[in-house]
């Protein structure tokens, strides 16, 4: 998908921006059991970078967000029983809100950051500090 946007955006002749989303996982072991999924997450860090160092010519700027825990009846509701010892551990400022997430898109898109590239915020409460 990063391909065919910036693919557009060069063809058009417009600056851009592309914000990838990774994951938190690829900070710490935040849970248990998620090789596969901080696996490829990190791909996804490692092309942003690469797409960022490319596009940056064409004034398109590719930045990553890291959430960590975010509050969804579908996340919230996937999770099962809650898991004992270390994997139990609690973002200490509670679990993200969506709008967390979209706040930090909005900067990254917004005149603010029109010259932030290759950069990752990691949005988790502070879940990856504890």
């Amino acid at each position: 998908m990063m391909r065919e946007v910036s693919n557009a955006m060069r063809d058009a002749g417009a600056e851009g921006r592309i914000v990838n989303v990774a994951s938190a996982a690829l900070i710490g072991s935040l849970v248990m059991g998620l090789v596969t999924y901080a696996g490829s997450k990190g791909s996804l860090l490692g092309m942003s970078g690469a797409a960022a160092m490319e596009l940056a010519e064409h004034k398109i700027t590719v930045n990553t967000l890291l959430p960590g825990g975010v509050a969804t009846p579908g996340s919230m509701g996937a999770q099962g029983p809650a898991p004992e010892g270390p994997a139990r551990r609690m973002p200490p400022l509670g679990f993200c809100e969506p709008r967390d997430m979209g706040n930090a898109v909005l900067f990254f898109v917004s005149p603010a950051a029109r010259y932030v590239t290759n950069q990752v915020l990691t949005v988790d409460a502070g879940w990856s500090v504890t």
